[in-house]
């Protein structure tokens, strides 16, 4: 099967990378992407070229070329449709590294201190309603999200009812009461590390530092951090000026979903003619939890930031984020999870949240085994898929089409103030839908159509008259207003 070629292919592209809250830093991810760019499937679209690394103002920075392929299989690439993008590593993990505390005590402090911030947001409530159950027998449907508070609250349970149990056995067996509270130590520390080894085994750990570190974030304690993402959308903005471009992408995954929102935020309100020079501007996020800060009392700064993506015309945003990734809140509304009242339809950025679709490109077992592993699904997003499928990160962050005309089919578009669902239906009844899947299909692909969504009849139609003016009509048994509408009024036939 042919692959059809780009209508506006990218030549020259920038992305400008933000990774989660990881420790590790610009030399790991180039690795990663090199690495995944070599597994993947032979039938993809385009062909993938990663570079060397190189420092390129004070950001690691690779260059990747990616050929469009005219057909699948051993067609050779046709070398008209080819994509130079340069990827700056955009590091903040040296900050990450200071707010990483490595000894398990210390960590759990540093979570216990912060969790009061989040119980009283009602963030650790709402992901329960936008996510789906998840089925796995360690973890509970509530998912990563939540678990931190459960294992906490279960070790130190745990702990204070063996070393009760312990100290009552040895008492009622007339042991002295000081070594009957010695004794009980040990089964207290075994519980204590146990919870750790399943803390570890499950990458927990990182979802605990990575609240601490959030929550502080909202309440302006980490100073450092603010001015390093001015000076990224400075350094967005520097390269916006050039005029090189066909298009500037911002990627954001976990996290750096959040680092993303704001850089973007800031290049638009430092430069608000951004969105008119030369390259496109996209904002890509994987594995987001934009709640997780946006529902914070103290992130005013970051809900503000969000306010100004809302109104940032020209600005193209797609979230990619999986209902079975449970890192995540998943197909969300950024604005409206975040308490932003979002611009109205037309006046504003476009948004879209897009299902990755893992399911589909793995076979059954791999993707149950992926399941299990939390994190590594987590880290899907910007890994090479097995197969062919909705989503491929190569394709979007490298490929040959801009963002924006990749998915700017799947916007929806704005529905109009007098669209019946029922009337629609009846006026398109090769669909086949339900009133509210109805609604979902004009906004999806009728409007694009130009399908008919209302009755456009004369205010003294007549139905009875019709019919009894055409007898060819009611005995084929159509409905009169249809009828009159689709092929009536323009076969010039009376209807009074």
């Amino acid at each position: 099967m042919a692959t059809p070629p780009p209508q506006q292919p990218v030549k020259q592209r920038c992305v400008f990378y933000l990774s989660g809250f990881d420790p590790r830093g610009g030399r790991h991810y180039h690795s990663l992407y090199l690495k995944e760019a070599l597994l993947r499937p032979a039938e993809a679209t385009s062909q993938i070229d990663v570079g060397r690394r190189k420092l390129v103002n004070g950001n690691l920075c690779w260059e990747v070329t990616s050929t469009h392929k005219e057909h699948t299989g051993n067609a050779q690439p046709n070398p008209q449709h080819t994509t130079r993008t340069e990827f700056h590593f955009l590091s903040w993990d040296d900050i990450v590294r200071q707010h990483w505390p490595k000894n398990g005590l210390k960590h759990w402090l540093a979570y216990l201190k912060q969790t009061p911030t989040y119980l009283l947001s009602g963030f650790f409530r709402k992901p329960w309603v936008l996510g789906p159950p998840i089925k796995d027998p360690l973890i509970p449907a509530t998912g990563l999200l939540f678990f931190p508070n459960v294992l906490i609250a279960g070790t130190l349970l745990a702990m204070a009812l063996g070393m009760w149990l312990t100290f009552s056995l040895l008492t009622q067996a007339q042991q002295p009461a000081w070594l009957a509270a010695l004794a009980s130590l040990p089964l207290a520390w075994a519980l204590w590390r146990c919870a750790h080894w399943f803390e570890n085994s499950r990458d927990i750990g990182w979802t605990m530092r990575s609240y601490a570190f959030t929550a502080k974030q909202s309440k302006g304690q980490v100073p450092e951090l603010e001015a390093r993402l001015t000076a990224f959308a400075q350094q967005v903005i520097a390269r916006a000026k050039q005029h090189k471009d066909d298009e500037i992408l911002i990627v954001g995954h976990s996290s750096g979903a959040v680092m993303a929102v704001a850089v973007m935020a800031r290049a638009l309100a430092l430069c608000p003619a951004l969105p008119s020079f030369k390259a496109k501007l996209g904002l890509l996020t994987m594995g987001q939890c934009l709640p997780m800060l946006g529902l914070l009392p103290g992130a005013d700064t970051f809900r503000a930031e969000l306010h100004t993506l809302a109104r940032a015309k020209g600005l193209f945003w797609v979230d990619v984020s999986a209902p079975s990734d449970r890192c995540c809140v998943a197909m969300i509304d950024p604005y409206v999870s975040c308490g932003v009242e979002p611009a109205p339809d037309g006046e504003g950025s476009q948004f879209l949240a897009v299902n990755p679709l893992f399911h589909e490109v793995f076979a059954e077992p791999s993707y149950d085994a992926l399941k299990k592993n939390a994190f590594q699904l987590h880290f899907q997003y910007i890994k090479a898929p097995p197969a062919i499928g909705a989503y491929d990160y190569f394709e979007v962050s490298a490929g040959a089409l801009s963002l924006e005309e990749r998915y700017s089919q799947q916007i929806l578009l704005p529905l109009p103030k007098d669209f019946e669902a029922r009337t629609y239906l009846r006026l398109n009844p090769d669909l086949r839908l339900s009133e509210s899947d109805a609604t979902y299909h004009y906004r999806q692909h009728g409007a694009r159509e130009n399908r008919a969504y209302r009755l456009l009849l004369p205010n003294d139609f007549d139905v009875v008259k019709y019919l009894e003016l055409n007898p060819d009509v009611a005995a084929a048994g159509i409905d009169a207003e249809i009828h009159y509408v689709q092929h009536g009024q323009f076969e010039n036939r009376r209807y009074r």
